[in-house]
This record gives C-alpha cells, structure tokens and sequence, in this order.
C-alpha cells in the first residue's frame, strides 16, 4: 500500500515538472537573425561579403582600409551618408557598404622657356618650372629616350633631342608628362668680316668684331660664337687675298664659310687688293700697307715687357710675345699692327726751289686711321725767338709735332733744344730701317697759299715759316681740301666725307677724341698755321670739315701722318 502511495507522489511530481517545463518554454527569447553585409567599390577590389548576426557592431579589420590609386584615395566605406566605422557601425539588416574615394589632387604641370612647342637652337639653354606653386614637388626628366634626372638648373640642347619633363610630390598626383622638340637644323653660315683684314706675317687673327651668322632649316638665322678657324695656318706666309676658312658646327653639322685677308712684311709697302676701309668710304681707292703702329686693343694677353724697344720710343711701355709687339697704355695692351695709308695721287706736286710746283714722280700716301693722340702742334702758346727772329706758336717748321713725327729735336730757343723725340720719333719707331730708306725727303710747301683751303678767299698770312724737308708731315688746308686728293671744298661736311679719319683703340688711349656719332671719326691736326690767330692752327673736324682751326697745345687733336714714296715695282 505504502509502496503504491510512493508511485502515485513521484507520478504527480513528474506530471508537475512537465507542467512547469511546458509553461517556462512558452515564455524564452526568440533566435536572433543574421544579416549579409556587402561591400561596393569602384576602384580596386570589393572585399568579399559577410554574414553577421543582427546588431553587430563591425570591427576595423572587417571595414578594412582599400589602398590608394594613383589617381584616387580611399576615403572609407558608406551607408548613405553614414560612414561605417570600426568599433561603431551596427548591422541591423542586410546592407550594401560602398567605398568612398577622393580624386588625388595633381602636381602643378610643367612649362618650358621657351615655350614648349616651339623650336630650340643648339645650345640655347632650356628652363623647365611649375605652371603655378606646389611647395616640395620634384621636377623630373629626360632627353630623347634617355635615364629620367632631377631638373635642378636650365638645360643645355646639345644637339636635335626631346626633352620630356613632369612634376612629382608625395600624396599628389604626378603631373601630366610633357615635351619639347629641339627641331631646328644648321643648313649654312655667312660671315661680316672683321674690320681689320691686313696682318704680318705670324700674327694670330683678331676677329674683333667679326660676325658669324647661322642659317637653319625653317629659314631663321642667328648670331653664333664658337666658331674656329684656319688663321694660324693662313700667316704663316706672306700674300694678298688669302682665304681664311671659318667652320661652325651644331650636333653633327659643320658648314664652313671664307673671306680674304692680307699678309704682309710692314718693311716693304705693299698695295692691298680688297682691302675695306672703316672710314664708309668707296672701293675706288688704292690702299697700301707700310710700317707698323700700336691700334687695337689686345684683349686677353699678356704679353713679356721688352727692356727697350729697338728704337727707344715707346722704352717701358714696350711688350712682346711669340704673336708679336704690344705697347702698353696705362693697364692695357695695343696691338703693333701694319700701318694702312690711302693713296692720295700717284705724282705728289712739290714746290721747286723758286716755290712753283713740279711733278715729283712719287705717290703721296696718307694714314687711314688716326694713329695717336697726345701731340700738340706746339706745347704751349708762347712765341720764342730764334736768330733774331719770332717764332710763333702755330709755327710748323719750329713745331712739337713736326719732330715728333720726323725724330727731332724741338727748339725753343737759340740756346734750348727739347731733344724727347731725337732719333726716336714716328719715323724711327713705326718703320725699320731698311724701310726709312725708302721714304723720300720730300720739300714740303708751306707757302702762305698752302694755308688756305680750295675755295677760300687767301689773303696774307704772317704765321707762315718757310719750306720744310721731311721724310713724314701733316697735309696743308690747302691739300685736305684738293679735288685731285679726292677730297671735298674746305666747308663740307657729312658721312662718307674722304676726309673723316676713325680713331685707333690707341689713338683713344693716349687722348684723342673721338665721335660717337655712327659714321663720324676723330679731330685731327692739319700744318697750316691759321691766318690771323698765333695760337691756332687747322685741324679736321669729326665730320670733315676742314675749315676750322684749334689752339696749338691741344692733345686731343689726333695725327694723320703723310709720307711720299716711290711705289714703281710695288
């Protein structure tokens, strides 16, 4: 009995807990759904979709960062408008993320001076810079198909190539890449001589002011240096017209173009076949070279100091080395170049000894150039006596420059020579000895009729000396202005007047003026005592007019020297 009690006590237990078991299942939490998450990009590659329960908060390693491109940067993943951050973003039903990016901003571009697209000459200097400023950018780049370089200074074109150039700075994007075509191709060159075209014989060239042009394939042309020439070659000897070959090159182009110079022994007078004076004169003339003088400036040179020029002159101011003579003026060297003369007639009139003109068979020759200043016609404006007699200051016979061109001594008195030039004038010093011989002593006029030019009105003149016999002198007013001279009336003037004398590098030196109007030359003495001033005497003006006259103890008048020579077999 007791033992079916305790069956029915753990039956109803049991039916109680079912009971209770069956009521508590009724009331539990529901399951929890899951949701996908997918992602979306444009640019690289979409991580692959994910499932994740409903309210998960995705981590930074499941909305992991996408690398930047080239051109864009990844700015992270969106829902909408919602940025989906690690650690922040929960998921609450299926979703599609989509990848943010930002366009990477540009370096600025390139630019090339000149301007890119044009055409380059050989050797001109490119500058590449950035078209506006991007602070830290790197410029980069490359000729033809050569290794890229930092660009760090204006690039030389040394021969036809393309430049390609681009910018560059960490974070931003490269700039575009660019080029610029060196195109233009040498086809020739021309040449506007030197001035200076007569040497002797060894001299090394002086191409001063000499022009080489070059011409390309489109037709432009342009100013060139580093030209070369066959000079050395072409003085080893002596002759006229001889070729001189200028070669120019670009890359693999040499064109070579030739002018004429003339080769010469300054001891022997020479007649010049080509020969172009700087004074804008025509061709008509004949031109002879003929002793030497210090006229260009040396540039670059330096040159060994002679103990004492042969024939004293110049003493400390006397340089030599293996291209020749220089005399120094102050801190620069002058070239001693061969002496151009124009010849004026080939049959000089002198006056006899009754004062008559006679034909003397000789050629006159006059300096083309002004070859020195620094003289005066007489140092001061004092009369002297001498024998009794007054001596006035514009006095040519008793004059300063007189002996300074003829090697004498000045006399001041009957009791006072200035013996500074004795035997070391022009004559001694620009012509060797053997060429001194071949100078003639020639009766020079100078009659009060030599002191008026063609076309004036003579009158008296009481400042006139009598005849001088001189190796070297100064034309008269009467023979600057002579027709047959191929000279002008007294009174004209102008550019391309025969009478207009430029001025030597060392003219300019040792003082003598000169015009800085194109076309003009220099002032330059005439012998001629003026008419009715003791302290003047004639003079040509810058322009060639030979009217007026100066105070005899100027240095600013420059000398023209005159000579008479026999040229028969020259």
């Amino acid at each position: 009995m007791k033992t079916m009690k305790k069956l029915v006590l753990v039956g109803l237990v049991l039916l109680a807990s079912v009971m209770v078991l069956a009521g508590c299942k009724n009331d539990s939490v529901p399951e929890v759904p899951k949701y996908t998450v997918k992602f979306e990009t444009e640019h690289r590659t979409a991580p692959a979709s994910i499932t994740v329960e409903s309210g998960t908060k995705l981590t930074a390693e499941q909305l992991k960062a996408l690398p930047d491109t080239e051109d864009n940067i990844f700015e992270g993943w969106y829902d909408g408008e919602t940025q989906a951050k690690g650690g922040e973003y929960t998921v609450t039903k299926d979703v599609t993320l989509v990848a943010r990016w930002r366009n990477r901003d540009t370096v600025a571009s390139v630019t090339f001076s000149p301007e890119n697209g044009t055409k380059f000459y050989y050797g001109e200097k490119v500058t590449v810079s950035l078209s506006s400023t991007t602070g830290g950018a790197t410029i980069k780049y490359k000729l033809d198909d050569g290794e890229w370089r930092d660009y760090s200074s204006p690039i030389d074109i040394p021969s036809q190539n393309t430049i390609t150039a681009y910018a560059i700075k960490e974070g931003l994007k490269d700039s575009e890449k660019t080029s610029a075509k060196y195109l233009r191709e040498l086809t020739s060159i021309s040449i506007t001589p030197p001035t200076r075209t007569v040497y002797s014989v060894g001299e090394e060239f002086a191409p001063t002011d000499m022009v080489v042009t070059a011409t390309y394939d489109d037709e432009s042309s342009r100013e060139v240096t580093g030209w070369t020439t066959d000079f050395g070659v072409v003085t080893s000897e002596k002759g006229l017209d001889k070729e001189v070959t200028v070669s120019y090159t670009e890359g693999d182009n040499t064109e070579t173009a030739t002018f004429t110079v003339d080769v010469v022994d300054p001891s022997v007078p020479t007649i010049l076949t080509s020969y172009i004076s700087p004074n804008h004169t025509d061709d008509s003339w004949t031109y002879v070279a003929f002793g030497e003088w210090p006229q260009s400036e040396a540039i670059g040179v330096s040159p060994t100091k002679v103990e004492q020029h042969p024939e004293g002159l110049f003493n400390e101011k006397y340089y030599s080395d293996s291209n020749g003579n220089y005399v120094k003026e102050g801190d620069k060297y002058y070239k001693v170049e061969p002496i151009v003369w124009r010849v004026l007639t080939e049959n000089y009139l002198v006056p006899d000894e009754n004062g008559q003109p006679v034909e003397s068979g000789n050629s006159l020759l006059l300096a083309e150039k002004i070859l020195t200043g620094g003289i005066p016609y007489y140092v001061n404006t004092s009369s002297r006596t001498i024998g009794n007699a007054t001596v006035y200051p514009n006095n040519y016979k008793y004059s300063t420059i007189r002996a300074w061109l003829n090697g004498l001594d000045v006399v001041k008195s009957d009791s006072e020579n200035d013996s500074t030039y004795k035997d070391k004038g022009f004559l001694q010093t620009a012509f060797t000895t053997s060429a001194q011989n071949l100078i003639e002593e020639t009766t020079v006029d100078n009659s009060k009729e030599s002191t008026f030019g063609r076309g004036e009105t003579g009158g008296d003149n009481p400042y006139v000396c009598t005849n001088t016999s001189d190796k070297i002198f100064l034309l008269s007013e009467q023979e600057a202005t002579t027709a047959g001279y191929g000279f002008v009336e007294y009174n004209e003037y102008g550019e391309g007047n025969t009478r207009i004398r430029v001025t030597t590098d060392y003219a300019q030196a040792t003082g003598a003026y000169h015009s800085s109007t194109d076309g003009y030359g220099g002032w330059w003495w005439l012998r001629s005592p003026l008419y009715d001033d003791e302290r003047h005497a004639r003079f040509i003006y810058d322009d060639g007019d030979a009217y007026g006259s100066f105070i005899v103890s100027d240095i600013e008048m420059g000398v023209v020297p005159a000579l008479s020579i026999s040229m028969n077999g020259n």
